[in-house]
């Protein structure tokens, strides 16, 4: 299996359990609940940065990164029917930076990226 499948796979992956974990209802507020943004910031991040290995083509990389975004604001706008979940804009503001982030790693760090990853 070749390395880019294997990221578009991990892609896929994460993608599945963010849905998951962004959607499970939440029966009491647990200690990381504090770190709520933080969470979202480093969740997206990484979606962005997977996002940019996974897809070489600019097209393939604009149209997952435009899909992550949208990913967030469709599972933000979903939690506001989740038990113990609520829509945040500040969440949205967090996974939007972590978008940007991610893509900013991406762009100073992808060589160390690619040849880490033997791509």
């Amino acid at each position: 299996m070749r390395n880019n499948t294997i990221l578009k796979l991990a892609f896929t992956g994460y993608i599945v359990v963010t849905i998951w974990v962004s959607l499970t209802p939440i029966n009491q507020p647990t200690v990381l609940s504090s770190y709520d943004k933080i969470g979202h910031f480093l969740t997206y991040c990484g979606l962005a940065l997977l996002a940019c290995l996974a897809f070489p083509s600019r097209n393939g990389k604009i149209l997952a990164l435009l899909f992550s975004f949208g990913l967030g604001v469709v599972l933000e706008g979903i939690q506001a029917t989740v038990p113990g979940r609520n829509m945040s804009l500040l969440d949205g503001l967090a996974n939007s930076l972590g978008i940007v982030t991610g893509i900013i790693i991406y762009y100073f760090q992808r060589e160390t990226c690619k040849r880490w990853l033997h791509l």
